[in-house]
């Protein structure tokens, strides 16, 4: 049963991934942004940021709906803190924050831009779409090394090692592939053959 629900999710990635390239198309060779509206940065602490989106802002999920065969996709072995209610938290896959650059639009404010293709050598290399608790992350903040302990108490399993003790990751490319956590680098570099998260 656990390999079929791998080989699901795998599958779930790879339309994720095909979804992204035919947005990104579209979009004149632009991947696609984590939301279409501005976020304030209401808090920060060692690194990391709590971000609000404004109110009738889309997230990834909702801007890639139009390219997907299915609304939403989710890993059947998710593990999804109780507490949490908006869709892009729910289907166990985040994307990857290091397509997007930010744009500042005002004091703690900020716009999500996907970048180019241009910016984006390596594509067969590049992680867009992968498995973890929350919806959008990059390798240095994602839930590989420590398990999310969600607002109800109840401790969520890392994305990254869901699926004997590995996870799924679709690339810029299209394909998708599953991979234990160590065998990324953060940033890209043609001197070596590893999966990276870091144009």
């Amino acid at each position: 049963r656990s390999r079929a629900q791998a080989t699901a999710c795998l599958s779930n990635t790879k339309q994720y991934a095909l979804a992204i390239q035919a947005y990104t198309q579209d979009y004149d060779g632009n991947y696609l942004p984590s939301s279409n509206g501005i976020s304030t940065v209401v808090s920060s602490h060692e690194g990391s940021s709590v971000v609000a989106s404004e109110k009738g802002s889309s997230t990834w999920l909702e801007l890639i709906h139009p390219y997907m065969k299915e609304k939403y996709l989710s890993c059947p072995t998710r593990d999804i803190i109780s507490s949490v209610h908006d869709i892009a938290s729910t289907t166990g896959y985040a994307l990857n924050s290091d397509l997007n650059n930010d744009e500042v639009v005002g004091e703690n404010k900020k716009r999500s831009i996907g970048k180019n293709e241009a910016e984006v050598l390596l594509q067969s290399r590049i992680v867009s779409v992968f498995d973890c608790g929350v919806p959008i992350a990059s390798m240095n903040n994602t839930d590989v090394d420590t398990k999310l302990v969600g607002h109800d108490g109840r401790r969520v399993t890392p994305g990254a090692i869901r699926h004997n003790r590995g996870g799924n990751y679709a690339f810029a490319d299209g394909h998708a592939k599953w991979f234990r956590p160590t065998a990324f680098v953060q940033r890209c570099s043609a001197d070596d053959n590893k999966p990276c998260f870091t144009p």
